[in-house]
């Protein structure tokens, strides 16, 4: 039987924490990347990670699994600093640290590029130096954008095409700017964007968002709890 579209979404969010869950130590979704053949790949604060697969509405079978050199090539040192991870052209990943510096992982080629990981600078990424170590969460966009979230609230546009900031930013999150997130603004733990169509906002108290791309809107009845 094929899963609604918000069936799916239930159970993409309630799924990653059930399986992920520890009694004593329940650790935080930090990242999500959207990978091929219906995936998604999230990382856990407690440098574990799990693989969705979306078109099921499932956790793929053996995880969540630690992220080791096996696993994730290159990720291993800085398992436990991830705080947020977008994907970038060339068949690239970008995974930010909480230290301001970043990895460029290929996915093609399954590893850390070499000379990694390196600091967020003006050089680097124009723009979001001076707010490097405030990265809460990052969303891929439609028009080639990249919408990076910081932890006081506020958040910075970055074109990835022309590899730099937006000018005027970082501006604040308000119900002119991203409607029905204002009060949630300062709790973004993780965001994924499935197809351009809806994108998953878990929350770091527990809950998540399933937000509308096309109408620009929280849907009705979010947040929920996981």
């Amino acid at each position: 039987m094929l899963l609604a579209r918000r069936d799916i979404l239930l159970a993409f969010g309630a799924t990653l924490f059930v399986t992920s869950v520890r009694a004593e130590d329940p650790p935080r979704i930090v990242a999500g990347i959207g990978w091929r053949g219906s995936k998604v790949q999230i990382f856990f604060s407690n440098g574990t990670y799990t693989r969705f697969d979306v078109a099921t509405g499932k956790v793929d079978e053996g995880y969540p699994k630690p992220i080791n050199d096996e696993t994730w090539p290159g990720l291993a040192p800085y398992a436990g600093d991830i705080v947020a991870a977008c994907t970038w052209p060339g068949d690239k990943l970008q995974i930010f640290l909480k230290d301001g510096r970043y990895i460029r992982y290929d996915v093609a080629k399954d590893r850390a590029d070499p000379g990694y990981p390196r600091p967020i600078t003006d050089e680097s990424w124009p723009g979001l130096a001076p707010d490097a170590r405030q990265i809460a969460a990052t969303l891929n966009w439609p028009g080639d954008k990249l919408q990076i979230f910081l932890k006081d609230g506020r958040y910075i546009r970055y074109d990835v095409a022309k590899d730099r900031a937006d000018p005027g930013y970082p501006q604040p999150v308000d119900d002119s700017s991203w409607p029905g997130l204002a009060a949630y603004k300062r709790l973004f733990g993780c965001m994924v964007n499935l197809e351009n169509k809806k994108a998953v906002i878990f929350l770091t108290d527990g809950r998540f968002i399933v937000y509308d791309i096309a109408a620009d809107r929280i849907d009705p009845g979010y947040p929920k709890s996981l």
